[in-house]
């Protein structure tokens, strides 16, 4: 009983890291892009992960990223072959898109240091002159 009890909090533990890391990457993006990187005309307030969550090698990668606005983004998911080909043609480019692609199709076995995770986000906001509020503004360094 007690064994399941530990598990179950170290699991807890690792979901909140987890959520955490997805919650600096997605305001990680939408202050790199504060347009849509579709349409941009309207205020990106949603964060598009270009190859999704699943692709573990690229989950938390600011390039598998776009800032778009809810209704791009509605689009995306609606038609994904032409937004993807909208992405690889007029946003990332043909090399940058296949690259990216390549990275989220290799197969590994996910054991993130959420930490570390962390510490490369808030380094690339660093590097882009961004304070990352989901994580306290705190160096995690």
């Amino acid at each position: 009983m007690r064994k399941t009890f530990l598990r179950s909090r170290r699991k807890g533990l690792k979901a909140n890291l987890r959520r955490l890391c997805d919650t600096a990457w997605s305001e990680l993006i939408r202050k790199r892009d504060p347009m849509c990187r579709w349409c941009e005309k309207r205020v990106s307030n949603q964060a598009h992960h270009i190859f999704g969550r699943r692709a573990s090698n690229t989950r938390w990668d600011p390039e598998n990223g776009l800032g778009i606005c809810a209704g791009c983004h509605m689009h995306g998911h609606e038609w994904p072959l032409d937004f993807n080909e909208h992405i690889r043609t007029n946003v990332l480019g043909t090399e940058a898109y296949d690259s990216l692609r390549l990275r989220a199709g290799l197969v590994m076995k996910m054991n993130s240091d959420y930490q570390m995770v962390l510490v490369a986000l808030q380094l690339e906001a660093h590097r882009l002159g961004i304070t990352l509020n989901s994580i306290g503004g705190k160096k995690l360094l």
